[in-house]
């Protein structure tokens, strides 16, 4: 019997948790995604490999 009872409450459960993950969803998904900003996201990337390129040449200094 107890046996029934956990699985019976684990069902109600994952039915509770894929509720609130699809109420989630279409809550999302009626949200307007702003416009991307192309400029800023160029200049994260290279930013990125500025950085990148920076610390392996101090990386190399500390190692000579």
């Amino acid at each position: 019997m107890l046996h029934v009872e956990k699985k019976s409450t684990l069902t109600t459960w994952l039915q509770a948790v894929n509720g609130q993950l699809q109420a989630r969803r279409i809550e999302t998904q009626s949200l307007t995604r702003p416009k991307r900003n192309r400029e800023r996201e160029r200049a994260r990337r290279e930013a990125r490999i500025l950085f990148s390129q920076f610390y392996a040449e101090q990386a190399m200094g500390l190692a000579n």
